[in-house]
């Protein structure tokens, strides 16, 4: 694999200058990197913020599934719908 030009710290802080608002033609002459190079980060790190907040809901939806059927256990002993009607 191709070593790259910046490290990880170079492409944070071009990601975090382009969250406050610096337009990505500026960031691209101020740090010398392509549109291409600029917007390839851009899109991977929106994709790994959605891929957290997925992962995020999944274990609010989980936590709520196993406290209804802990609650439903206590309740009765036989089977038990736990999807909401």
């Amino acid at each position: 694999m191709r070593k790259s030009r910046f490290t990880e710290e170079q492409i944070i802080n071009v990601l975090k200058e382009h969250a406050a608002g610096l337009s990505a033609g500026d960031l691209c002459r101020k740090h010398g990197i392509s549109a291409a190079t600029q917007f390839a980060r851009t899109q991977a790190r929106e994709m790994a913020a959605a891929g957290k907040i997925a992962a995020r809901r999944h274990d609010q939806e989980h936590a709520v599934l196993g406290s209804r059927r802990r609650s439903a256990r206590r309740k009765t002993d036989g089977p038990v719908d736990l999807l909401p009607e």
